[in-house]
């Protein structure tokens, strides 16, 4: 068995080589968890293929070795060495597939060609690497393998990789933002390898490997992207130029030995034959469906899965929002308002900046001629000309749209409307069961996966605790409604009673208002509501922060689970309680709008860097 050394919460380094043992343990994490392995050695696709769960992405240290070098502890290193299990069962096919060709007789410089000849002859040089799905990333890491498509940091690391996994003494090295290339080390002596450069040259040599950069270059470290320092110029004041030289402290200048031509030819001919029958090994990722490029990527799936389920229903809420406005909505009102329980959350996860960030364009139910723009404005085109109205104000251009066609607009609204909705709430109803045992509630162990999960599963249960007239409508009789609530209401009981037990009750009620408080796109929409027109963060702040605003909006408008009314003085803490809670939530709103712009500003001088 391995050993899972504890580094922070849910990432741990793993010492040793992973057993089976250790994959069922994998297998029972429910948070996002992080093993850090130095390399793939004594792994196998087989073993690797047995992780099911969904909740564990490898870092793969390789030469990125974030923990010795200074310079690897950008996040953007560290980004490179992140792969899924389902990821990481492929590359390490390709591993073995060339691993399986090794001759045993053949010497340590034999097999180090042999695997440079097949990287340079199965990988491309990703010129199109804005094509693939990574920001960057994916070309630079292992997870090429998957597209067929390197750059140098990527020939780099995975040439790396597999001279560690054959037991050939290797380093991986870069000019930083640059380039970066590989050192081998063979009988006491270092070598110095570039596979970018050969497969650059390939083409010169129908697509075979010329071993142009193999071990005998002589001027290796002064060649452009080897030179591991930076020159900066200063004009002296007799008016010449200064070169100071800047070398990288993460990086040594090795002694290099190089092979001459005679011993590249014998070493060459040892193999040759194995070149000439291998087969070319080659993914044909870039043709896969989304959903399995986003499997075999570190992608955090769940959070994935949980933003596209929230981005394709907030359409709704647009449209909802659109007929309210223009005095339009024609669909049963409880149903609309147990939807709108889980606006807030849609609001939050969904692609939409508290508003219609991408559009939303009605062609799905069949208006091909009008979009809800990111501004809350809709649009008619009807080939001739663009006519606008908002959501949230009169109608602009307005008396230039026929009623005819504003009519047609609104009853094909209604219509999908009432469809979508019914179709929802059954779906919820016949898969009732699922969200109760998925339901749960340990703040004190979740990551944000599970507390995002939380509130997607209580926003669903809340609409149908909120619609107990409409159930009864459809033909559902008083004891099957009973009976769906009844098991809600003691999902909810039995998650919640195990950690009421270690609080007491104003903590208890604090942690529960904060829950509630904390969904600043619900409130900011009930307060736009309440006062019936549109309002600025600057105002939503100051009305936010008057605690007794705040009670008296509550206790209009909230219901809780079981459709019982928000009543302040049920919780037992005081105005001053609820006024130092509403300053908390405001101050780490702020905050993180301030740390999301800091962040912005950062990732996009990296990539101008880049």
């Amino acid at each position: 068995m391995a050993e899972f050394i504890s580094i922070e919460k849910n990432k741990y380094k793993i010492i040793g080589t992973l057993t089976e043992e250790d994959i069922n343990r994998i297998n029972t994490f429910k948070n996002r968890t992080t093993l850090i392995l130095d390399n793939t050695v004594g792994l196998s696709s087989k073993l690797i293929s047995k992780i099911k769960s969904n909740r564990v992405v490898f870092s793969i240290k390789g030469g990125l070795d974030y923990d010795t070098k200074q310079k690897y502890k950008a996040q953007n290193y560290i980004d490179r060495t992140f792969v899924s299990p389902s990821g990481l069962k492929n590359i390490i096919k390709y591993f073995e597939y060339n691993e399986s060709l090794i001759d045993p007789n053949w010497n340590e410089f034999e097999k180090a060609m042999f695997l440079y000849n097949a990287l340079v002859v199965d990988m491309e040089y990703a010129k199109d690497y804005e094509k693939i799905q990574s920001k960057g990333t994916t070309e630079r890491s292992l997870n090429g393998i998957l597209y067929g498509k390197l750059v140098c940091a990527g020939f780099a690391q995975v040439y790396k990789e597999m001279l560690d996994r054959v037991g050939i003494k290797n380093y991986y090295q870069n000019q930083k933002d640059v380039h970066a290339f590989n050192i081998i080390e063979i009988d006491g002596k270092k070598y110095g390898v570039d596979v970018t450069w050969d497969n650059n040259d390939k083409k010169n040599n129908n697509g075979r490997c010329g071993f142009g950069r193999f071990a005998n270059d002589p001027e290796f470290y002064t060649r452009y992207g080897h030179q591991l320092y930076t020159e900066e110029f200063t004009f002296d004041s007799e008016e010449e130029w200064e070169t100071t030289i800047f070398y990288d402290p993460d990086e040594e200048i090795y002694d290099l030995s190089i092979l001459n031509m005679d011993q590249l030819n014998e070493y060459y001919s040892h193999i040759a034959a194995k070149i000439n029958s291998r087969k070319t090994f080659r993914y044909n990722f870039q043709s896969l469906p989304l959903e399995i490029k986003n499997r075999c990527l570190p992608v955090d799936i769940v959070e994935l899965r949980l933003k596209q389920e929230a981005t394709q229903e907030y359409p709704i809420v647009a449209i909802i929002d659109f007929l309210k406005k223009r005095n339009a909505l024609q669909v049963d009102s409880q149903l609309v308002d147990a939807f709108s329980r889980r606006k807030g959350y849609l609001l939050d996860m969904g692609n939409t900046d508290g508003k219609y960030k991408y559009g939303i364009n009605l062609a799905l139910i069949g208006l091909d001629n009008y979009k809800i723009d990111r501004d809350g404005t809709i649009t008619f085109d009807d080939g001739n000309e663009k006519r606008h109205s908002t959501i949230w104000g009169t109608f602009t251009n307005f008396s230039n749209i026929p009623q005819e066609e504003l009519n047609t607009l609104y009853n094909t609204l209604n219509k999908y409307l009432n469809q979508y909705l019914n179709n929802y709430i059954s779906n919820i109803v016949n898969n009732l069961d699922t969200l109760l045992v998925n339901y749960e509630y340990k703040p004190n162990e979740w990551d944000l996966d599970r507390a995002i999960e939380n509130s997607n599963i209580y926003s669903k249960l809340a609409i149908i605790t909120n619609s107990r007239d409409y159930l009864l409508k459809i033909g559902m009789s008083n004891q099957e409604v009973d009976n769906i609530i009844q098991k809600i209401t003691t999902k909810h009981n039995e998650i919640h009673k195990p950690y009421e037990k270690t609080i007491n009750q104003k903590e208890q009620d604090l942690d529960f208002l904060s829950g509630i408080f904390n969904d600043l796109n619900m409130i900011w929409q009930t307060i736009e509501y309440d006062l019936q027109k549109q309002i600025t963060e600057k105002e939503f702040i100051s009305l936010y922060n008057n605690v007794d605003y705040m009670i008296q909006l509550f206790e209009k408008y909230i219901t809780i689970a079981g459709n019982k009314k928000f009543k302040f003085e049920e919780y037992n803490i005081s105005k001053e309680d609820l006024q130092q809670l509403l300053n908390k939530v405001i101050q780490d709103y702020q905050k993180k709008k301030m740390l999301n712009k800091s962040v912005e500003v950062e990732e996009t001088q990296k990539f101008r860097n880049v």
